[in-house]
């Protein structure tokens, strides 16, 4: 027991730092960090000069985040918390993608955003499936002769 409570606080501090780094990704090499720093150092022209959608902008970032970046993130974070388990279990995962989970029920409560969270617990609950996979023995028939 003691060593899955460890497993979810690792799991849950290893999605913590893929946030931070996913974000910190997305606000320096995409549009959408370029648009924020010419909104910060710059007049409402010059950002309407350069991004003349800039709800676009946005809108792409929060689709990347949510569909590509959030579901990696989860699935890498339930890799590491299942590396310290003996065991796959499904309370890890969800305690795993609690971060990424809540995003998206923060911003909207709509069928997307609990589709997401979904697939977030699910991405994390295949991670770690994964690394059992990965840690099973493997047999071949050479084997059995």
């Amino acid at each position: 027991m003691a060593r899955h409570i460890l497993a979810g606080a690792v799991g849950l501090l290893a999605a913590l730092i893929l946030l931070i780094l996913g974000v910190w990704f997305q606000l320096r090499f995409t549009t959408f960090g370029a648009f924020i720093w010419t909104a910060n150092h710059t007049t409402t022209e010059e950002v309407f000069s350069r991004f003349p959608h800039p709800l676009a902008v946005v809108r792409t970032a929060v689709l990347v985040s949510t569909w590509l970046l959030f579901p990696i993130s989860a699935l890498l974070s339930a890799v590491v918390a299942r590396l310290i388990a003996r065991r796959t279990t499904w309370a890890i995962s969800i305690i795993v993608a609690v971060p990424f989970a809540a995003f998206p029920l923060m911003t909207s409560l709509g069928v997307s955003a609990i589709i997401a969270s979904c697939l977030y617990i699910l991405a994390a609950y295949g991670g770690m499936k994964a690394v059992d996979a990965a840690q099973r023995p493997q047999y071949s028939v050479i084997d059995n002769c």
